[in-house]
């Protein structure tokens, strides 16, 4: 106990309760339990409630009871010696921003992605079932109505929830819990429109949040923790638009905060099937009739979008970010209001972007007092902070009352905000800027106006809004008081409101949330902060859409060092999770080149390592999906798919080197390696399955990283995974290739990404080439058309020649003979009639890859010409298909640029071009080739 809450012995008392008296929360006694069992050998019990143990004592007796023996006091250790006090005070003094430490994070950002039809997904086990009964929580615009009259079809018994009552909720359902008769809940007033915040007062608005998200929470502690399992689903509805505000700014953003409720849910419950719908401007029996049939399929998509006859799920992507100052410029008159500015995170992104503005305007608003730099504990706060804890218990006890280690560490904490709010004012203060402090309390709508009020009046606008206070308690739904959701969720949504009240049309240039990434994936215990959380990041959307500014929302992960995660036992749940501590050198700079280097609206989550946040609710895999209706699966993408929100869909085949010719005549050195023009077939067969009926245009920046290899010649399951992202002319895929191999001198599987691309994907019938496409070189045509060498019998480097050097099998064997047109030129004629490359032959493809190939073999052969070693695939810009039949001898026409890489052209006899590849790479092979072998090929490649 003394380790968990970081006090010495003898200042803990047996009759301390642990939560309120020493706060530690359940998550951390849940944590504090399994150390004591492993301290004393005591098997785990899976009928232990925490809830039994509420005190030391309790928690003494555990242990005496399950193992006879006495539990010993430990002595406490001596207090450092304090450090002087700094201009800057504490750990603030050395905090900097790096801006390669900031570069070097993957720069993810949330966007929407395609999800399969849910009836590609297996049924439920969750969802109304004949004879079972549902809760509906109503909306004001009848779809409830038309919900229970279908439920109603289906023999399933509905029970619509009174507004405002919850004392009869528990009076009507916990019966019908009880008897296993309650299936689910529909909740459904997130789908009527948010009230508008310049015409409603703050109870007003208060009032909606209430009947939003509030109350979702009372019933579930009404419903408690027998809510829960794989037969049972919470499906809720909001209007942001069908695409959760990530197209064109959510139009409620009040259904965000049901969202990020519904996505903490799930972490908290991940057998019961907890989804969010999100709906544009349907009509009530439409979202009825959607809102059932996803209570029925796909359980491992928490959140679906439905728009246009697609569903949209939310993912995160690595964005690069631009390089013009696309976004607004910070300078020393940039006006800055910022909330929450004595949190320590908080403030030293303060500091930060005060140096990056060279100055600036600062107006910090905060609960906290002002900060005296003359309180000497200011200064030991970060040098002394056990001898200054030790101190303040002793003051406290001076009085004669009973000192709890909660009462201390409110003295402490105070402390603290006060050190961070002192921090800011100076940092601001020495990179030429002024500081204004505020004390305001943003749930004070009339102190809220007030403090705004005088920020217009001196400045006349606002350059950028950050809103970024915040409260976090996590405890389990069940758990956790309505007093105490409301405290969490009210600082973030409820100041929103008042700011933006306040503001009103006062010019504005950005708008900035600090979110976390419990808003954008969930997390445990942390319903009501993650529904706040989720909020902010919809009105931002909102707000940046309506307005025309720029708007950031900032999920941040923990951070290492500075802030309250980085203490206690916060660390290594986080390491057990995966989830890399936040480096301040890293994030400091984020939120100010993010504004600088950016425009429009961005949710960016900011972290390395994100661990089992990018765990599906579908299991490891994801959730087992179906082939397309009618569609044939190809020879990359024969085996067994399945979907996962952030993985997207992926199908794993299992290929067998003797079996298939495309590997079986593509060896080095003995062992088949898979071709690289097989892996962009992969991918083209993969968004064909994600985006079924349309066609691909183009797979593009397909990078070659390590080759997939089948040793032994055992057969091997190759990976494919796509996440399908909406384009301006129709969707990307992202797509990889993933080989995993399990090591045996470790006992552990490795997966390894062997290749990476991007396929476009656009409407059946729409044009797959560029609008403007890049004219042939005419003299390479002429060469095809009206005589060239090949066509007048003239030596050209002949097959045997060719296949003397390269490693290719009959299926690979593509060139029938190659000559050089010109400087850094070449053609390749194709080789006819070839054996079947794939297995069974007629399996349908996307892609003609041996055309491909061709186009990869010629420029070998022109980079043979010159150099001594064999060069391999390594990446290209482009490969287009422009038409599938040609007439007459095929030709692969190609031409090296000055960077080094190959454009190249497939045509067929009449000079009409099929194939387009764009930037082909190579890189040389280790070992050179024999130069009697080399010598044939050059001499006939040169015509000599």
């Amino acid at each position: 106990v003394a380790e968990k809450t970081g006090y010495p012995v003898d200042m803990l008392d047996v009759e301390l309760d642990l939560e309120a008296d020493l706060g530690i929360d359940t998550v951390k006694q849940a944590e504090m339990f399994a150390a004591i069992r492993e301290r004393w050998g005591i098997e785990r019990d899976e009928n232990l409630q925490l809830r039994d143990y509420p005190t030391l004592q309790h928690v003494a007796g555990f242990v005496r009871t399950r193992t006879g023996q006495q539990v010993r006091r430990k002595d406490s250790a001596a207090a450092p010696v304090p450090e002087q006090g700094r201009a800057i005070p504490g750990v603030f003094a050395d905090l900097r921003g790096d801006d390669e430490a900031a570069a070097a994070l993957p720069r993810r950002v949330a966007t929407l992605a395609l999800l399969p039809h849910r009836e590609r997904f297996e049924r439920s086990t969750a969802g109304p079932r004949a004879g079972s009964v549902v809760a509906i929580m109503p909306d004001r615009g009848g779809v409830y109505a038309e919900l229970a009259a279908r439920l109603g079809g289906r023999a399933v018994r509905s029970i619509v929830l009174p507004y405002g009552e919850p004392e009869r909720w528990e009076a009507t359902l916990r019966p019908l819990l009880d008897g296993d008769e309650l299936r689910g809940v529909y909740w459904l007033p997130a789908l009527d429109r948010d009230p508008d915040p310049a015409a409603v007062d703050l109870e007003g608005w208060r009032a909606a949040t209430r009947l939003r998200v509030k109350a979702l929470h009372r019933l579930l502690r009404i419903l408690g923790p027998d809510f829960d399992g794989d037969q049972r689903f919470l499906v809720a509805g909001t209007r942001m638009g069908g695409a959760f505000g990530y197209d064109r700014g959510a139009s409620n953003p009040l259904g965000g905060a049901v969202s990020g409720f519904v996505k903490a849910l799930a972490r908290e419950r991940p057998s019961m099937m907890c989804k969010v719908v999100d709906f544009g401007d349907a009509d009530p029996v439409a979202v009825a009739r959607e809102l059932l049939d996803e209570s029925l399929f796909d359980a491992g998509s928490v959140e679906v979008g439905l728009q246009e006859a697609r569903r949209w799920g939310v993912t995160v992507r690595e964005v690069p970010l631009g390089t013009d100052e696309a976004g607004i410029a910070l300078n020393r008159e940039s006006v800055f209001l910022v909330t929450g500015a004595a949190g320590s995170i908080v403030a030293a992104g303060v500091g930060e972007l005060a140096r990056q503005a060279g100055g600036g305007h600062f107006h910090l608003l905060d609960l906290a007092p002002p900060p005296d730099d003359l309180d000497p504990d200011l200064l030991r706060v970060s040098s002394d902070r056990e001898g200054l804890r030790r101190d303040i218990f002793q003051r406290l006890s001076s009085t004669g009352d009973r000192v709890t280690p909660v009462q201390v560490e409110r003295v402490l904490a105070g402390l603290e905000r006060s050190e961070a709010a002192l921090a800011a004012i100076r940092m601001v203060e020495a990179a030429g800027g002024t500081a204004t402090y505020h004390t305001v309390d943003l749930l004070d709508a009339d102190a809220v106006a007030a403090v705004v009020g005088e920020v217009i009046r001196r400045h006349g606008s606002v350059d950028v809004l950050i809103h970024a206070a915040g409260l976090e308690v996590s405890r389990r739904v069940e758990d956790k008081p309505d007093e105490e959701f409301d405290r969490v969720f009210d600082v973030k949504a409820d100041g929103w409101f008042n700011l933006h009240r306040a503001l009103g049309p006062t010019p504005m240039r950005a708008a900035v949330v600090f979110s976390s990434v419990a808003g954008r994936f969930g997390n445990v215990g942390q319903t009501d902060y993650s529904a706040a959380n989720d909020f902010l990041v919809k009105a931002t959307a909102s707000l940046a859409a309506t307005r025309g500014i720029r708007g950031l929302a900032v999920d941040w992960t923990a951070w290492r060092d500075i802030g309250m995660a980085s203490r206690g036992s916060i660390p290594k749940m986080m390491a057990a999770a995966g989830i890399d501590m936040l480096p301040p050198e890293a994030g400091l700079p984020v939120v100010g080149r993010e504004l600088r280097l950016d425009g429009g609206f961005r949710e960016v989550v900011v972290g390395r390592g994100l661990g089992t946040l990018l765990d599906s609710a579908a299991g490891p895999r994801g959730a087992p999906v179906r082939s397309p209706p009618g569609q044939r699966p190809g020879p990359m993408t024969h085996g067994a798919a399945f979907y996962d929100t952030h993985r997207g869909l992926s199908v794993e085949t299992r290929l067998d080197p003797v079996a298939q010719p495309f590997l079986n005549d593509h060896r080095i050195d003995g062992t088949a390696v898979l071709p690289g023009v097989m892996g962009i077939e992969g991918f083209a067969e993969l968004a064909g399955l994600l985006v079924p009926g349309w066609t691909v245009s183009a797979v593009e920046d397909v990078a070659f990283h390590t080759p997939f290899k089948f040793y032994r010649d055992e057969p091997r399951v190759v990976r494919l995974e796509g996440v399908a992202v909406p384009s301006h002319d129709g969707f990307v895929v992202h797509a990889r290739l993933v080989g995993v191999r399990h090591l045996e001198r470790v006992n552990e599987d490795r997966e390894i990404v062997h290749f990476s691309g991007r396929v476009h994907v656009v409407p059946a019938g729409a044009s797959a080439t560029p609008d403007d496409p890049a004219p042939l070189d005419a003299s390479l045509s002429d060469r095809l058309r009206y005589g060239g060498r090949a066509e007048s019998g003239t030596e050209v480097a002949a097959k045997d020649d060719v296949y003397q050097v390269y490693f290719h099998g009959p299926a690979y064997q593509v060139l029938a003979g190659a000559w050089a047109s010109g400087p850094g030129a070449a053609v390749g004629r194709m080789a006819a009639p070839l054996t079947t490359d794939i297995e069974p032959a007629n399996a349908p493809m996307s892609l003609p890859p041996r055309w491909i190939e061709l186009c990869f073999q010629t420029a070998g052969v022109l980079e043979l010409a010159e150099d001594s070693h064999l060069r391999l695939p390594a990446g290209l810009e482009g490969v287009r298909l422009v038409e599938w039949n040609g007439s007459g001898p095929i030709h692969a026409v190609v031409r090296q640029r000055n960077d080094g890489a190959f454009d190249a052209e497939i045509l067929d006899g009449r000079g009409r071009s099929l194939l387009r590849v764009e930037g082909y790479r190579t890189v040389a092979a280790p070992d050179t080739v024999d130069a009697r072998r080399l010598e044939a090929l050059r001499s006939g490649f040169r015509g000599e």
